[in-house]
């Protein structure tokens, strides 16, 4: 179970790599093609910075005044930056984004904190790289090979469906199961320890 494991965790961290030299090299395309692709926005102007409990609230506005693309979504990590100078950032998470208008919290900074470029002209706002939930997967792997749960045993030694058809469900089921659906309550009821039902939805798990 435990090689099963770390070779998770090593897939686990190409994938990780994989996605922050993706992040990395489409941050060293020009501004321009950021916007086209989505990872940025269009300049944009600080309005005014709102003082919260949470950290700095700053209003931001498109410069041209049309409305903000959709591929950076609320919630998500941000970097504010100067348009030239990318990688001299600001990170913050945005709130809300509505028409030519957007709301960026900047958490553990006061407004004297705010580099002078913010309030001196346009800007670009960026799509921050985020590995959170794969760090997270991470950790679980890392919790799994240091404290093996009860479960990880069958769970990690599962070889895949039976062959064929599999075994004949047990008397009493549903008729009206397909062969996929009779193959898994056949598993499920004949198994050993634990049985794995996955599939797509609206197959009938």
């Amino acid at each position: 179970m435990k090689s099963h494991v770390e070779r998770m965790k090593q897939a686990l961290l190409s994938e990780l790599g994989y996605a922050e030299r993706e992040h990395m090299a489409s941050m060293a395309l020009p501004f321009a093609e950021r916007v086209a692709a989505g990872t940025s926005w269009p300049p944009v102007r600080l309005e005014r910075v709102e003082q919260t409990y949470a950290g700095l609230l700053l209003h931001c506005r498109q410069a041209s005044g049309a409305d903000f693309h959709d591929g950076i979504q609320p919630g998500m990590p941000v970097c504010l930056a100067p348009i030239s100078s990318p990688s001299k950032g600001l990170d913050g998470v945005l709130e809300e984004a509505s028409g030519p208008h957007a709301r960026v919290r900047a958490r553990n900074l006061s407004e004297e904190d705010l580099p002078g470029w913010i309030g001196k002209g346009d800007f670009g706002i960026s799509a921050a790289f985020d590995g959170g939930s794969l760090r997270l997967y991470l950790q679980a792997l890392e919790k799994a090979i240091s404290d093996p749960f009860p479960l990880a045993g069958p769970l990690c030694s599962w070889k895949g469906p039976p062959p064929g058809d599999g075994p004949l469900p047990p008397p009493g089921l549903d008729p009206g199961l397909n062969g996929p659906q009779r193959t898994a309550a056949a598993a499920a009821l004949q198994a050993k320890s634990v049985a794995v039902v996955h599939g797509p939805p609206g197959t009938g798990k």
